[in-house]
């Protein structure tokens, strides 16, 4: 089954209205027609009688749809729907979906392949690090398996645990194409505790969508600073930035910030307090890849909110800051992961 989008403010359109109410009963139809046949928006003469059931003249309505530029003449006998690939997916997109959801089946009948794969990948996202939960099916950080090469198959190779958020970035695309990198397994490094995590991520009660992992940070050294040279991060970033040397730390992540906030205007980390070190060392605990912290500061420019330039009221004197980003908003979401997803940026960005 095929759905059709119509939009909900249809009926109050003013070439809605007039066309009347056979003419809206016959262009629905025709939309119908065309998602049920993957036509891309065509309709042949000899099917407009039979779009309508129960109209006796449909093809007197259709000077109407005409006349309102909702249907135009196509030379090859027929007419189209005006811009109906422009709210409908197409009939080659239908059918990678198709493929895709059947692929989807066939990979989850195949218990003994997904245990394979969250054994290798030890629970967390290939793609940022973080500690996937299989018990929450909506949060940005609830777990899901991704194929790497979106038609590649249903191999051990070609799968890999991800977010939910990371694999909503990445849709059906190879990681290349959606600038993300795919990490190897075990690629992140962690200190003693990561098997209780995991046991606890899978045994307790089921918790809000993105809830921090639980760790004492001031007794706990979650993640083990690289010795040697860096290949992971870029020569030019930890030139700038040298403190990424340490990578993932507390001092790591606020030379980051103030690097960002020193070119964007905002507000620096002056002091690095035992409150922001044990506060970072949580969220570093939850978020360990240095990409998704890059990506979520350069949302920042793509936000006059963020960037302390909205003059929406209630909101004149906000800016993000360090400490903002690593505190929980009104609905229990990190707003570091609200920003990395986008939900700040400016509408004409999104």
């Amino acid at each position: 089954m095929t759905w059709v989008k119509v939009d909900d403010g249809f009926r109050h359109h003013p070439k809605a209205i007039r066309i009347g109410p056979l003419g809206r009963d016959l262009f629905v139809c025709g939309l119908g027609y065309c998602a049920e046949n993957l036509t891309d928006g065509f309709i042949p003469d000899d099917m407009v009688p039979h779009l309508a059931p129960g109209q006796s003249h449909p093809t007197k309505i259709v000077a109407r749809l005409l006349l309102a530029g909702l249907w135009t003449r196509e030379e090859e006998g027929g007419y189209h729907v005006h811009d109906y690939l422009a709210y409908n997916p197409s009939r080659e997109q239908v059918l990678q979906d198709r493929q895709y959801q059947a692929l989807k089946r066939d990979m989850y009948a195949d218990g003994a392949l997904l245990k394979v794969i969250r054994a290798r990948d030890q629970d967390r996202c290939r793609y940022c690090g973080a500690l996937v939960n299989w018990r929450d099916r909506r949060g940005p950080r609830s777990a899901t398996y991704d194929h790497i090469v979106p038609a590649g198959g249903n191999a051990a190779d070609n799968l890999v645990v991800a977010c939910r958020g990371c694999n909503a970035a990445k849709r059906d695309r190879t990681p290349e194409q959606a600038g993300m990198v795919l990490h190897a397994p075990g690629w992140y490094q962690v200190g003693s505790s990561s098997d209780l995590d995991r046991i606890q991520n899978e045994s307790s009660p089921r918790p809000g969508p993105t809830r921090p992992d639980p760790i004492d940070s001031k007794t706990e050294t979650p993640f083990v600073p690289s010795n040697g040279p860096r290949p992971d991060i870029p020569a030019k970033l930890l030139e700038r930035v040298p403190a990424l040397d340490t990578w993932p730390s507390p001092d790591a992540l606020m030379a980051l910030w103030n690097d960002i906030a020193a070119r964007d205007g905002l507000l620096r980390v002056r002091s690095a307090s035992a409150g922001r070190r044990d506060k970072a060392t949580k969220y570093l605990r939850q978020f360990p890849d240095l990409s998704f912290w890059l990506g979520a500061f350069s949302r920042i420019k793509a936000s006059a909110l963020l960037r302390g330039e909205t003059k929406n009221p209630g909101h004149e004197s906000f800016r993000a800051d360090f400490d903002w980003l690593l505190t929980k908003g009104k609905d229990g979401t990190e707003n570091i992961v609200k920003v990395h997803d986008g939900k700040y940026d400016d509408r004409e960005t999104r």
